[in-house]
């Protein structure tokens, strides 16, 4: 017998979330499951991309395009005034797709599945938050928010931890995130070497916002070039901060040596011709731009954040250094002066994401989440 498990989510185009999904939908091998995804609002970017996944289904709850919001009280206002539409919509699609389980990912996700997750009994309710809870997402009201929820689960340690005392202790578990390898060596594959240059490369990837840590990364990359002036820095990805990044490499004096690239498709060719990798946010669920460094046989410099000092250990794997400019230059600067330093902690990095973090252990935990509450439901 075939089990349908539906996702839901509240999409932004394809980030970091929306492409482990879509690399988990396209590896996912394990027999007797069928997978169904939801859109909460309409994503066309997102949509495009999931519809290269041969057999996943989609559908799209609420015809309203999907827009960033200034802040996460302000969506939920907006998203409050379809609230029960999209509640009973979904609970009409999981009726009539016979769905047994039904994965909320992400606070609009859970919002949108509560009535379903009170009504449906037949349908076991899971909650994957991506994150770590801010002070506004611990609020106690979002006890009420997750009480149905048969499981509530985060991608990381971090995540889970940010989860205490929002949930049952019973309820709580870590289905940790993956990366598809085998996408990353094919791409790998493809990529040309840019030879003729005797810089050291150090690579950053994320959205540009002031919890990204971008801004600490160019005060760290100004003291690397004081020590080491043949660097580069790349900062891949846009945002709202670019402007301002722009002006503090300015100011630094080190415009000349920072190369803003924007969105790329081929973040994993700029990696493949990096020296090195630095990520600086303030927290993450469990950072994909992480763990796809690591897969390229790059050591890391990270601050020490939920979400991202999980993924490496210290001194074998990468640094993992305090949010202080001066501590993630002198790492850098370390690897900067040792090519086989480099090579052995990149090395390090590549076994560790085989091990622990590949998309086919991510897909083999999905698969033992949903066995384990389709027994459950069948006991009960």
């Amino acid at each position: 017998m075939t089990i349908t498990v539906a996702h839901v989510m509240r999409t932004y185009g394809v980030h970091g979330g929306e492409r482990q999904l879509y690399q988990m939908f396209s590896t996912f091998a394990e027999p007797g499951f069928r997978h169904r995804f939801f859109f909460v609002y309409r994503d066309d970017v997102c949509k495009q991309r999931f519809r290269q996944v041969d057999g996943l289904t989609t559908d799209t709850l609420l015809p309203v395009r999907s827009r960033t919001f200034p802040s996460l009280v302000a969506e939920l206002s907006f998203l409050l005034l379809f609230l029960p539409l999209l509640q009973l919509r979904l609970v009409w699609l999981l009726a009539r797709t016979r769905s047994r389980v039904c994965v909320a990912h992400g606070v609009q996700a859970a919002l949108v599945c509560w009535l379903g997750a009170q009504l449906l009994r037949h349908v076991a309710f899971v909650y994957v938050h991506r994150g770590t809870k801010s002070t506004l997402g611990r609020n106690r009201l979002f006890r009420l928010v997750y009480r149905p929820f048969r499981m509530v689960a985060g991608v990381s340690e971090a995540s889970v931890q940010s989860l205490t005392g929002l949930a049952e202790p019973s309820k709580l578990a870590v289905i940790q995130n993956g990366i598809d390898l085998h996408s990353i060596d094919a791409q790998k594959v493809a990529c040309q070497s840019e030879a003729g240059h005797d810089a050291f490369v150090v690579c950053c990837v994320g959205r540009l916002l002031p919890q990204k840590g971008q801004q600490l990364i160019i005060e760290a990359f100004a003291l690397l070039c004081l020590a080491w002036p043949r660097s580069e820095l790349l900062i891949v990805g846009d945002g709202p901060d670019l402007a301002r990044l722009k002006q503090l490499a300015t100011a630094e004096g080190v415009a000349s040596k920072i190369r803003f690239l924007g969105n790329r498709t081929d973040v994993i060719c700029l990696l493949e011709n990096s020296d090195a990798f630095v990520h600086a946010s303030e927290s993450e669920g469990l950072s994909n731009a992480v763990l796809e460094a690591m897969a390229m046989d790059l050591p890391s410099v990270v601050v020490d954040a939920p979400g991202v000092a999980e993924c490496h250990v210290h001194t074998e794997t990468g640094y993992i250094v305090n949010r202080l400019a001066a501590d993630i230059s002198g790492k850098l600067l370390d690897l900067a002066r040792d090519a086989d330093l480099r090579t052995a902690m990149g090395a390090a990095a590549r076994r560790r994401v085989q091990s622990v973090f590949s998309m086919e252990a991510n897909c083999a935990r999905y698969a033992d989440v949903y066995r384990q509450l389709v027994q459950e439901s069948a006991k009960g």
